[in-house]
């Protein structure tokens, strides 16, 4: 058993050091042209498409079918690298446009041209809202309808409205055919809606130029099949390695079963989203272990509707008061809910110890992070306190038992939460057993699917001039949810006004500041957008994560550590680029072709294959009945929903 450990300094220099110490396993040799690698994870796949998918377990297939101009390297840096244009792209004086030349002859899966024409048309639809929940909030201060001009049948011009710090960002929107979808797109504008529904589970809309592509979703056991597209140009130039032929995406809900699968070679992926803890998979033989830090986070969302925590305005005294002192005693009670985190229980116990206590929302892997800003301590005398700065009276409330945790309270709130992971439940259920300790009752726990979730949050579908409301109005008071990032953190759709979830169907469901006239956080998450010296990014977004930090627009919880398992005999596996949905899928290789057992191997040398049969690890159940601990983290476009 291989097991590989990647730590990230908290200084974003040092970061990218460490980082080119991800030790891939060497180059394997190209045999068994043909084989099958299946990728287990615990989530359902229910979104069919790049554009309407937020979600993690989508993001991992889609990025295997769906494709863009360019694509993270696995290089040490993890840059950016041309995949379907044919080089880096030329960049005007102001830093605004970019002139990209695409390769020769490339088509997509169902064999239509791709030309400048369909990068125009794949940019419309991404800024497109009433199709997609996913890219429209983080375009809309950057492009327009406008924004791709077309040169030639091969070239484009992407001229953002402002400088931005990633502009690869946007370069590698996944590109999808007009041809196919021309007609459907029209009609979704001229106002028919069902035409705006791009996702549907006969992967209709599953049509790119990656690698792979889609082949059969199987809705009853939750499984995704792609399989090798042949007119990706990267297996015909001969640059892809084309050893697997065929990729399965599996749903398997429990750890223990998803070790046992790993381990008897019928899944050769692990998601690190089962957060197997330090030496769980330490046991067995056949397997690589990679640990490295994840750029993602866990937050409690707030809406900042409510009159108590985000107006001000309910709080005891202050109806006539200044919005000033309304803000700054409602900043108070987000204070005190976020003292009762307990994080270093939810870090080192639900965890596992895979993970570590959070400051801010930017994830401690993503360069530019603040190792200065502290996680709030968990404390209920401290949270009291702020709650009485904040105008209550504990002695209006009742706690006949005398046990500190009261049975009235001066507001009660609904907390929203995803059923989808074991950690989460258990942290979200603890977090519920606290508020009443300060003061905050809870009207319900809401533990429930995203299928329920998504319209009261993110995918708020009410009316058009209306914010996301509270729960009461079919929206959200408190809500765990947390992101993967990617390395180059941009949270502007979550917190610039311009991206307001009522007028602009924008990620700003937090309703934070809405008319950027509260804090400096538009201010300077502008400064830090539009600053492409790296040196100067990070001192302007240490700038932004102290306001954050300052104002608490959420309440972050932790940042999570990876820990993969594959099968030793994958090669050119990026945990790190696996863990931000960015692995170029066609780089995988794999030594040995899965079969059910009796295992049929080829030999690397001869091409001779021959049978071998394995008995299951020696009382593989019982090691398993002692070794389980509750603890996994479930979980946007730069950032994806966990």
């Amino acid at each position: 058993m291989n097991k590989k450990f990647v730590s990230l300094s908290m200084l974003a220099m040092t970061f990218l050091l460490a980082t080119s110490m991800i030790p891939n396993s060497t180059a394997a040799v190209n045999v068994n042209v043909g084989s099958t690698v299946v990728f287990g994870m615990p989530y359902d796949f229910f979104e069919y498409s790049v554009y309407t998918g937020s979600s993690y377990a989508s993001a991992q297939w889609q990025s295997a079918v769906n494709n863009g101009l360019y694509g993270r390297s696995s290089a040490a840096d993890r840059d950016w690298a041309p995949d379907l244009a044919a080089s880096l792209p030329i960049v005007s004086a102001d830093k605004k446009t970019f002139t990209v030349d695409l390769k020769a002859d490339l088509e997509f899966s169902n064999g239509d041209p791709l030309t400048a024409e369909d990068v125009a048309f794949s940019f419309k639809v991404a800024m497109t809202p009433a199709i997609n929940l996913n890219f429209y909030g983080s375009y809309v201060g950057f492009m327009n309808n406008d924004s791709v001009v077309i040169i030639d049948s091969d070239t484009v011009e992407i001229t953002l409205l402002q400088t931005f710090a990633f502009p690869f960002t946007f370069l590698s929107t996944p590109l999808v055919p007009e041809e196919t979808y021309g007609d459907i797109y029209a009609s979704c504008l001229a106002g028919t809606a069902a035409d705006c529904v791009w996702d549907s589970d006969d992967l209709t809309f599953a049509i790119g130029a990656g690698p792979y592509l889609a082949s059969d979703y199987d809705g009853t056991n939750q499984v995704i099949t792609v399989v090798k597209n042949d007119r990706y140009h990267g297996w015909t130039d001969g640059s892809g390695t084309g050893n697997v032929d065929t990729i399965v995406f599996k749903k398997t809900l429990e750890k223990a079963a998803a070790i046992a699968e790993l381990v008897e070679g019928r899944i050769d992926i692990m998601d690190a989203q089962y957060i197997p803890g330090l030496d769980e998979l330490a046991f067995f033989g056949g397997i690589t272990e990679v640990f490295i830090g994840d750029p993602a986070h866990q937050e409690i969302s707030l809406n900042h509707l409510h009159p108590m925590y985000g107006t001000g305005v309910g709080l005891p005294g202050l109806a006539a008061a200044s919005e000033a002192d309304q803000l700054a005693a409602a900043l108070k009670v987000r204070t005190a809910m976020s003292h009762i985190v307990d994080r270093e229980f939810a870090a080192n116990e639900i965890s596992d110890g895979l993970a570590q206590p959070a400051a801010t929302s930017m994830p401690s892997a993503a360069l530019g992070w603040d190792e200065t800003l502290i996680p709030l301590a968990f404390d209920i005398n401290v949270a009291k306190t702020l709650m009485e700065a904040a105008g209550f009276d504990y002695s209006t409330l009742t706690d006949s038992n005398n046990d500190g945790v009261y049975e009235t309270s001066f507001f009660e709130v609904t907390v929203l939460s995803p059923n989808t992971n074991p950690a989460r439940n258990e942290w979200s259920a603890g977090y519920v057993l606290e508020l009443p300790k300060i003061g905050i009752g809870v009207k319900e726990h809401v533990s429930t699917g995203w299928a329920e979730i998504i319209p009261r949050t993110f995918g708020w579908t009410g009316t058009g001039t209306s914010l996301v409301p509270l729960y009461a109005d079919e929206g959200f008071d408190v809500f765990f949810v947390g992101y993967s990032w990617g390395l180059d953190w941009n949270p502007q759709g979550l917190y610039d006004p311009s991206g307001r979830h009522d007028t602009t169907g924008g990620g700003n469901f937090y309703n934070f500041d809405v008319d950027g006239t509260q804090t400096d956080v538009a201010t300077l998450l502008n400064d830090y957008l539009s600053e492409l010296d790296f040196t100067a990014r990070v001192t302007k977004v240490k700038a932004l994560q102290a306001e954050l930090y300052e104002n608490k627009p959420v309440l972050p919880i932790l940042y999570p550590q990876s820990h993969w398992g594959f099968n030793e005999d994958l090669g050119n596996i990026d945990a790190l680029l696996l863990s931000v949905t960015g692995l170029e899928w066609q780089l995988v290789t794999k030594e040995v072709a899965q079969t059910t057992a009796p295992d049929v191997v080829t030999s690397t040398e001869t091409g001779e294959v021959t049978t071998v049969t394995e008995s299951t690890p020696i009382d593989f159940i019982n090691v398993l009945m002692g070794l389980f601990s509750v603890g996994l983290i479930a979980t946007f476009y730069n950032r994806k929903r966990r």
